[in-house]
C-alpha cells in the first residue's frame, strides 16, 4: 500500500522536526572570566614608548556581567611623563569577540575606551594619553586569543565552522560554534 519512498520521506521530515540541525552540529561551551584572564597573562604588561610618556598597561581585570553585550576590561595604566612623577590611572575598555575558523581561535575585537581616568595630568597630556591608549588597544587586543576550539569538538572541519551565538552572564560567557 505505502511504498518505501513514503516511509523515507516521512522519516526525514520527523527527524528534521524533532532534531534540528543545531542539535547535530553545534558545539557549546562556557568560558569563565578567569579563563579569559589567564589567556591574557602572556600579553601583559604592555609597554609603549611615546614621545611624551612611557606608558605601561598592566594585566586587566575581566568583567563579565549579565545584560552587557561586551566584555569589559578594567586596566591599570601607568604613565611616566618627563619632568613629572609617575602618574597612575585606569582605563575601562569594551571588547567584542571574533572567531577565526582557520585556526579555531576566539579573539577580542573592536576594542573601545569606555572610560579613562588619570586625575593628576593636564588636559593636553590626558588627550595625548587617551589617543595613544586607543591606538594601543586597537593594535594589540585583537591579537589576544581567549579560547581555542579543538577540531575534535566539532562534527566537521574547523574551516567550515562559525561562531553561531554568544551571550554574557555573571562571570561567564556562553558560546556556540557550528557550521553553515
Amino acid at each position: 500500500m505505502y511504498s518505501t519512498r513514503w516511509f523515507v520521506i516521512i522519516g526525514c521530515l520527523i527527524s528534521v522536526l524533532v532534531f534540528p540541525a543545531s542539535a547535530w552540529s553545534a558545539f557549546k561551551t562556557k568560558i569563565t572570566s578567569s579563563q579569559i584572564q589567564n589567556a591574557m597573562v602572556p600579553h601583559f604588561p604592555l609597554r609603549e614608548y611615546a614621545a611624551f610618556a612611557r606608558i605601561t598597561l598592566n594585566l586587566p581585570d575581566v568583567q563579565l556581567s549579565k545584560g552587557i553585550k561586551e566584555i569589559v576590561l578594567m586596566m591599570p595604566v601607568d604613565a611616566n611623563i618627563p619632568d613629572q612623577s609617575l602618574q597612575q590611572g585606569h582605563a575601562q575598555i569594551g571588547v567584542f569577540i571574533e572567531y577565526n575558523p582557520a585556526n579555531g581561535g576566539l579573539y577580542f575585537s573592536d576594542p573601545r575606551i569606555i572610560k579613562f581616568e588619570m586625575p593628576s595630568v593636564s588636559k593636553d597630556t590626558y588627550k595625548n594619553l587617551q589617543s595613544t591608549l586607543d591606538n594601543i588597544f586597537k593594535n594589540s587586543l585583537p591579537l589576544v586569543q581567549i579560547y581555542k576550539v579543538d577540531e575534535s569538538d566539532l562534527n566537521h572541519s574547523l574551516d567550515k565552522s562559525v561562531l553561531k551565538y554568544f551571550s554574557i552572564g555573571d562571570g561567564f560567557m556562553n558560546v556556540e560554534f557550528g557550521f553553515e
